[in-house]
């Protein structure tokens, strides 16, 4: 997706550019058709999906590589399931919903991506505290 908006911004320039945005978590959700007769379309919804949207506009707010692009930002639980021997690094604490819960944040730069090998992402982020 990344590669296919940096091509069509590059072959249309002046045209507003094509921006993207990536959010990852992990974690139950409930997904299924809602609405009433007439307006029924497909949903997902819980706390999982709530997190995801608000990491999704977290990312907003992180520096763009020189693409214009900023990393991946996902869930430190999202990022164990890609790689759970790998020692993440943490880029700050997200709170919850419910206001009680930290969840950890990792951003990783699409640099740090080698044709799409989940293995190999970077993070220029801080290490995670015990």
């Amino acid at each position: 997706m990344r590669s296919a908006a940096v091509a069509l911004n590059a072959a249309f320039p002046d045209q507003p550019g094509y921006r993207l945005r990536i959010a990852l978590n992990s974690g139950d959700a409930f997904g299924g058709t809602l609405g009433a007769r007439g307006s029924m379309k497909y949903n997902v919804i819980g706390d999982t999906i709530n997190v995801a949207a608000r990491l999704e506009s977290y990312n907003k707010s992180l520096t763009p590589d020189a693409d214009g692009f900023p990393g991946i930002c996902m869930t430190l639980e999202a990022a164990c399931l890609i790689d759970p021997e790998r020692d993440w690094l943490v880029l700050t604490e997200y709170l919850h919903d419910n206001g009680r819960t930290n969840i950890d944040v990792i951003e990783v730069p699409f640099s740090g991506i080698n044709s799409g090998n989940a293995a190999s992402l970077e993070s220029g982020s801080q290490p995670v505290e015990p």
